[in-house]
Protein backbone atom coordinates (compact mmCIF):
# COMPACT_ATOMS: atom_id res chain seq x y z
CA UNK A 1 0.00 0.00 0.00
CA UNK A 2 1.32 3.18 -0.51
CA UNK A 3 2.76 5.40 2.26
CA UNK A 4 1.06 7.77 2.44
CA UNK A 5 -2.49 6.40 2.38
CA UNK A 6 -1.09 4.08 5.46
CA UNK A 7 -0.59 6.87 7.26
CA UNK A 8 -3.52 8.22 6.59
CA UNK A 9 -5.72 5.36 7.77
CA UNK A 10 -3.18 4.78 10.91
CA UNK A 11 -3.36 8.30 11.56
CA UNK A 12 -7.15 8.54 11.46
CA UNK A 13 -7.78 5.62 13.30
CA UNK A 14 -4.92 5.98 16.19
CA UNK A 15 -5.90 9.22 16.77
CA UNK A 16 -9.36 8.50 17.09
CA UNK A 17 -10.09 11.44 14.39
CA UNK A 18 -12.10 9.28 11.86
CA UNK A 19 -15.55 10.16 11.90
CA UNK A 20 -16.74 7.83 8.93
CA UNK A 21 -15.10 5.59 6.66
CA UNK A 22 -17.16 4.52 3.47
CA UNK A 23 -15.56 1.93 1.05
CA UNK A 24 -17.08 1.63 -2.70
CA UNK A 25 -16.45 0.69 -6.19
CA UNK A 26 -15.83 -3.11 -6.19
CA UNK A 27 -12.72 -4.51 -8.13
CA UNK A 28 -14.85 -7.67 -8.24
CA UNK A 29 -18.89 -8.22 -8.78
CA UNK A 30 -18.33 -12.01 -6.96
CA UNK A 31 -17.76 -10.29 -4.01
CA UNK A 32 -21.28 -10.31 -1.77
CA UNK A 33 -21.69 -7.14 -0.17
CA UNK A 34 -21.40 -4.18 -2.13
CA UNK A 35 -19.91 -1.14 0.58
CA UNK A 36 -18.71 -1.55 3.74
CA UNK A 37 -18.81 1.95 6.59
CA UNK A 38 -16.87 2.28 9.58
CA UNK A 39 -17.42 3.99 12.27
CA UNK A 40 -16.36 5.02 16.05
CA UNK A 41 -18.57 3.60 18.78
CA UNK A 42 -18.33 3.96 22.85
CA UNK A 43 -19.05 0.19 24.17
CA UNK A 44 -19.13 -0.03 27.48
CA UNK A 45 -16.65 2.33 27.83
CA UNK A 46 -14.64 1.37 24.89
CA UNK A 47 -13.50 2.64 22.01
CA UNK A 48 -14.08 0.93 19.15
CA UNK A 49 -14.91 0.73 15.81
CA UNK A 50 -17.78 -0.82 13.80
CA UNK A 51 -17.41 -1.67 10.50
CA UNK A 52 -21.31 -1.78 9.06
CA UNK A 53 -21.21 -4.54 5.91
CA UNK A 54 -23.94 -3.86 3.64
CA UNK A 55 -25.38 -7.06 1.72
CA UNK A 56 -28.61 -6.82 -1.17
CA UNK A 57 -30.82 -7.98 1.31
CA UNK A 58 -29.33 -7.68 5.21
CA UNK A 59 -26.87 -5.18 6.68
CA UNK A 60 -24.54 -7.08 9.06
CA UNK A 61 -21.93 -5.71 12.24
CA UNK A 62 -18.79 -6.20 13.20
CA UNK A 63 -16.90 -4.34 16.18
CA UNK A 64 -12.77 -3.80 15.73
CA UNK A 65 -10.12 -2.66 18.03
CA UNK A 66 -7.90 0.30 16.65
CA UNK A 67 -5.62 -2.67 15.69
CA UNK A 68 -7.74 -4.53 13.60
CA UNK A 69 -9.78 -1.56 12.10
CA UNK A 70 -6.65 -0.32 10.46
CA UNK A 71 -6.21 -4.17 9.22
CA UNK A 72 -9.76 -4.39 7.54
CA UNK A 73 -8.97 -0.72 6.45
CA UNK A 74 -6.19 -1.94 4.69
CA UNK A 75 -7.15 -5.19 3.20
CA UNK A 76 -10.71 -3.72 2.06
CA UNK A 77 -8.53 -1.11 -0.19
CA UNK A 78 -6.03 -3.53 -1.46
CA UNK A 79 -8.58 -6.43 -2.30
CA UNK A 80 -12.15 -5.11 -2.60
CA UNK A 81 -12.86 -1.28 -2.95
CA UNK A 82 -11.48 0.82 -5.58
CA UNK A 83 -12.78 3.80 -3.80
CA UNK A 84 -13.21 5.33 -0.33
CA UNK A 85 -14.15 8.46 1.47
CA UNK A 86 -12.69 9.16 4.91
CA UNK A 87 -14.50 11.92 7.13
CA UNK A 88 -12.55 13.24 9.65
CA UNK A 89 -12.51 15.96 12.13
CA UNK A 90 -9.61 17.69 10.38
CA UNK A 91 -11.18 17.20 7.13
CA UNK A 92 -12.29 15.24 4.37
CA UNK A 93 -10.30 12.47 2.21
CA UNK A 94 -11.11 10.81 -0.98
CA UNK A 95 -9.39 7.71 -2.21
CA UNK A 96 -9.32 6.71 -5.33
CA UNK A 97 -7.17 3.46 -5.75
CA UNK A 98 -7.22 1.89 -8.61
CA UNK A 99 -3.64 0.84 -8.07
CA UNK A 100 -3.47 0.69 -3.99
CA UNK A 101 0.28 1.70 -4.50
CA UNK A 102 -0.45 4.29 -6.63
CA UNK A 103 -3.67 5.68 -4.91
CA UNK A 104 -4.45 9.35 -5.56
CA UNK A 105 -5.43 11.52 -2.54
CA UNK A 106 -8.29 14.37 -2.56
CA UNK A 107 -8.59 16.48 0.44
CA UNK A 108 -11.52 19.22 1.50
CA UNK A 109 -12.69 20.90 4.26
CA UNK A 110 -13.86 18.98 6.92
CA UNK A 111 -17.81 18.53 6.58
CA UNK A 112 -18.62 16.46 9.76
CA UNK A 113 -18.48 16.80 13.28
CA UNK A 114 -17.62 13.80 15.54
CA UNK A 115 -21.68 12.95 17.30
CA UNK A 116 -22.32 10.83 20.12
CA UNK A 117 -20.64 7.69 20.04
CA UNK A 118 -22.41 5.73 22.83
CA UNK A 119 -23.44 2.05 21.17
CA UNK A 120 -25.60 1.99 24.77
CA UNK A 121 -26.83 4.34 27.45
CA UNK A 122 -25.13 7.71 27.81
CA UNK A 123 -22.54 7.26 30.05
CA UNK A 124 -22.97 9.37 33.93
CA UNK A 125 -19.55 11.08 34.01
CA UNK A 126 -18.94 12.62 36.84
CA UNK A 127 -17.06 15.56 34.98
CA UNK A 128 -19.75 15.30 32.01
CA UNK A 129 -19.09 16.12 28.42
CA UNK A 130 -21.25 19.15 27.27
CA UNK A 131 -21.05 20.94 30.08
CA UNK A 132 -17.87 23.33 30.23
CA UNK A 133 -15.22 22.55 32.74
CA UNK A 134 -12.73 25.18 33.63
CA UNK A 135 -9.43 22.89 33.65
CA UNK A 136 -10.41 20.71 30.48
CA UNK A 137 -10.85 23.53 28.53
CA UNK A 138 -7.44 25.12 29.38
CA UNK A 139 -5.44 21.83 29.12
CA UNK A 140 -7.57 21.42 25.44
CA UNK A 141 -9.31 18.78 25.93
CA UNK A 142 -13.09 20.36 26.14
CA UNK A 143 -13.80 23.21 23.59
CA UNK A 144 -15.33 26.88 25.69
CA UNK A 145 -18.82 25.16 24.89
CA UNK A 146 -18.49 22.15 26.65
CA UNK A 147 -17.52 20.08 23.92
CA UNK A 148 -14.58 16.96 24.09
CA UNK A 149 -11.97 17.34 21.79
CA UNK A 150 -12.29 13.64 19.42
CA UNK A 151 -8.32 12.93 19.54
CA UNK A 152 -8.65 13.72 23.52
CA UNK A 153 -11.55 11.38 24.25
CA UNK A 154 -9.48 8.70 25.37
CA UNK A 155 -7.89 11.49 28.17
CA UNK A 156 -11.98 12.49 28.96
CA UNK A 157 -12.47 9.07 29.88
CA UNK A 158 -9.23 8.48 31.94
CA UNK A 159 -9.66 11.26 33.93
CA UNK A 160 -13.30 10.53 34.91
CA UNK A 161 -12.27 7.06 35.64
CA UNK A 162 -9.67 8.23 38.15
CA UNK A 163 -12.89 10.15 39.40
CA UNK A 164 -14.94 7.07 39.90
CA UNK A 165 -12.15 5.52 42.04
CA UNK A 166 -11.75 8.66 43.99
CA UNK A 167 -15.00 8.91 44.58
CA UNK A 168 -15.80 4.97 45.59
CA UNK A 169 -13.07 4.97 48.22
CA UNK A 170 -13.74 8.48 49.73
CA UNK A 171 -16.06 7.74 52.78
CA UNK A 172 -13.78 4.62 53.75
CA UNK A 173 -10.87 6.46 54.15
CA UNK A 174 -9.97 6.24 58.19
CA UNK A 175 -12.56 9.08 60.23
CA UNK A 176 -14.02 10.22 56.97
CA UNK A 177 -16.65 12.84 57.14
CA UNK A 178 -16.84 14.45 53.78
CA UNK A 179 -14.56 15.10 50.86
CA UNK A 180 -11.12 15.97 52.24
CA UNK A 181 -11.38 14.81 55.45
CA UNK A 182 -9.50 12.36 57.57
CA UNK A 183 -7.90 10.93 60.53
CA UNK A 184 -4.17 10.93 61.18
CA UNK A 185 -3.48 9.36 64.79
CA UNK A 186 -6.84 9.62 65.93
CA UNK A 187 -6.92 13.71 64.98
CA UNK A 188 -8.77 15.10 62.12
CA UNK A 189 -6.36 15.87 59.59
CA UNK A 190 -7.07 17.38 55.93
CA UNK A 191 -5.80 14.96 53.05
CA UNK A 192 -2.47 15.67 50.64
CA UNK A 193 -2.22 15.04 47.98
CA UNK A 194 1.15 14.45 46.15
CA UNK A 195 1.79 15.53 42.46
CA UNK A 196 5.24 14.00 41.31
CA UNK A 197 5.50 16.37 38.33
CA UNK A 198 4.91 14.41 35.11
CA UNK A 199 3.21 15.62 32.58
CA UNK A 200 0.02 18.05 32.40
CA UNK A 201 -0.79 17.20 36.37
CA UNK A 202 -4.52 16.43 34.78
CA UNK A 203 -5.01 14.23 37.04
CA UNK A 204 -4.49 16.66 40.12
CA UNK A 205 -6.57 18.99 38.29
CA UNK A 206 -9.46 16.98 38.27
CA UNK A 207 -8.93 15.44 41.87
CA UNK A 208 -9.13 19.31 43.00
CA UNK A 209 -12.05 19.82 40.73
CA UNK A 210 -13.51 16.95 42.28
CA UNK A 211 -12.57 18.46 46.43
CA UNK A 212 -12.98 21.81 45.87
CA UNK A 213 -15.87 22.48 42.78
CA UNK A 214 -17.82 20.35 42.50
Amino acid sequence: MDEKLLNLLAGAIEEERLIQAIFSGLRKKSTPYKKVTVKPILLRDTYLYQAEYHFEKKVTHENLNKEECLSLCKSLIETTFKQANLYCVDGDYQILANKPDKARILQKPASKTMGNLSHNRDKKYLIPEGEPCDFLIRLGVMTAQGQVHAKHYGKFRQINRFLEIVDDVMDYLPGATGRGAAVVTGEAAPLKIIDFGCGKAYLTFALYYYLKKQ
